[in-house]
């Protein structure tokens, strides 16, 4: 069963995708300084395509995890119950670190604008 919350994650993810593309997009328009853009761009470019790779394998991952914690249900041991709940635990610390990569990724093209 999936929870609210993961459901807004994976909404989220798809918001954060598309707003990507497109910053990159009317980046690659903007007439900025050619100095300025060709120090700073690439990198930001690089950020841009890896963030979206990353993107990519949350969502699947978000996608997935119902399934995956279903079983966690059938757990008849300690052992069991303890992998689910720290896979559990680990996945919401990489959303929140892929959600921080993503403010981080627009404050770049923000201050590239400034």
């Amino acid at each position: 069963m999936e929870t609210e919350n993961k459901k807004l994650w994976k909404d989220t993810v798809v918001f954060m995708q598309e707003d990507i593309k497109h910053q990159r997009d009317l980046f690659d328009k903007i007439d900025l300084n050619t100095e300025k853009k060709n120090e700073s761009y690439q990198v930001i470019a690089e950020k841009c395509n890896d963030f979206l790779v990353s993107s990519d394998l949350v969502l699947e991952e978000l996608i997935r995890y119902p399934i995956f914690m279903e079983k966690g249900l059938e757990c008849d041991d300690v052992q069991c119950d303890t992998y689910f709940t720290n896979y559990e635990s680990t996945f919401e610390e990489e959303i929140k670190t892929h959600f921080e990569r993503y403010n981080e990724l627009k404050k770049a093209f923000t201050d590239q604008l400034l």
